[in-house]
């Protein structure tokens, strides 16, 4: 405020101070790792930073192996190293499960670093309600440079191309995909600074009577004689989004 003047004053409004932020600001200002994409309501997050890994690791093709490490992390002080095994399919990955939400608009959001030997960086989203398996899949290949997509016909697509990812181990990325448990589609697809709309694009569905869940998947693959990593932080997934 202005001295002199009482607080809910506008007159000589000072031009580096302001009385009022959203609550979606003030939670990155205290530090809440939703601050890249704050559209949506938080379902569920982890930051990887307590004692145990809440995931299942799985080794994947070539012995990769998954764990929580202290050498990088987005935020807080730990994160997950994905260490893809050494050979022509060295693979690394983690996934997890928890209960159905709402039908819907959902989004899932990783942020990961790169590595030069990366092959692919993959992020899958299963959505099971009792009768169908829906599946919406968003995978890097480093070596051709562009982001692909998975369609209802259990085929990849380009999504963007000509995509050049910083492959510093302590430069961070994030993307964050979300789709239409409703429609069965794509909604859009955000990396970085980019956005893209994926209205109108089909997900994979096929009949599956598990029961209704949903499950996320994390990769990382490396086409290599020595095993490779990437890191892993801030899993985020929402509901309602616009």
């Amino acid at each position: 405020m202005v001295h002199t003047l009482p607080d809910y004053t506008t007159k000589y409004k000072m031009t580096t101070l302001f009385g009022n932020i959203d609550t979606g600001e003030l939670a990155a200002r205290l530090k809440s790792i939703v601050s890249y994409d704050r559209r949506g309501y938080v379902a569920f997050l982890d930051d990887f930073d307590g004692p145990i890994l809440k995931w299942t690791a799985t080794p994947g093709p070539g012995g990769g192996v998954a764990a929580l490490s202290a050498a990088q992390a987005k935020s807080g002080g730990q994160s997950v190293i994905l260490t893809a095994g050494a050979g022509a399919a060295g693979q690394a990955y983690i996934v997890t499960t928890f209960g159905a939400l709402v039908t819907g608009k959902i989004g899932m959001e990783v942020s990961f670093t790169m590595n030069p030997n990366t092959s692919f960086f993959y992020m899958r989203f299963t959505y099971y309600d009792g009768v169908n398996r829906h599946r919406g899949g968003i995978i890097y290949e480093r070596a051709n440079d562009r982001w692909r997509y998975w369609d209802d016909t259990g085929n990849w697509h380009d999504l963007i191309t000509l995509v050049d990812l910083e492959d510093t181990m302590t430069t961070w990325h994030t993307a964050k995909v979300v789709l239409d448990t409703s429609t069965n589609e794509y909604s859009r697809f955000l990396y970085d600074n980019v956005e893209t709309s994926m209205a109108g694009i089909g997900i994979y569905q096929f009949a599956d009577a598990i029961e209704p869940c949903i499950h996320l998947e994390i990769s990382h693959g490396a086409v290599h004689a020595a095993v490779q990593s990437i890191y892993i932080d801030n899993v985020i997934v929402t509901q309602n989004e616009p």
